[in-house]
């Protein structure tokens, strides 16, 4: 952990004439939480408190077995991971859309060329009368 040594001069309250040294760390680097580079190797998330059946389900639940309320975090997550849901859904519509829309181009533009095909290639004259002979 990196830090630097701060030295300031500060008076003393029961002596006014002497003064003394004080020493004082400031930390520049950010603590690492416990078990987080362990979370991060094995593919869990770098807070243990992000999600999981702690923070997922309910404190507490009545004797009868009913699930008790939930608590602000809790109804946070609910909301945000809701939005979430949301937004995935319309992303796969607009996706599904997409696939179609390509999908009917594709399709039109292959009867564009048939017909242009249809049209440049027709037989005329002997060449067509001497292959059916009816």
């Amino acid at each position: 952990m990196a830090t630097s040594r701060l030295t300031t001069m500060v008076p003393r309250h029961f002596n006014r004439s002497c003064f003394y040294l004080i020493e004082r760390s400031i930390h520049k680097s950010v603590p690492l939480f416990a078990g987080k580079k362990w979370r991060e190797r094995n593919g869990k998330a770098p807070n243990g408190n992000e999600f999981g059946p702690l923070t997922d389900y309910p404190d507490w639940s009545y004797a009868d077995g009913r699930a008790g309320l939930l608590g602000k975090g809790q109804k946070r997550r609910l909301v945000e991971q809701e939005g979430y849901a949301r937004k995935v859904v319309q992303l796969l519509k607009e996706v599904d859309f997409a696939v179609e829309r390509e999908a009917n181009l594709k399709k039109d533009a292959e009867e564009q060329h048939q017909k242009l095909l249809e049209k440049k290639l027709k037989p005329k004259g002997n060449v067509y009368m001497t292959q059916n002979p009816s």
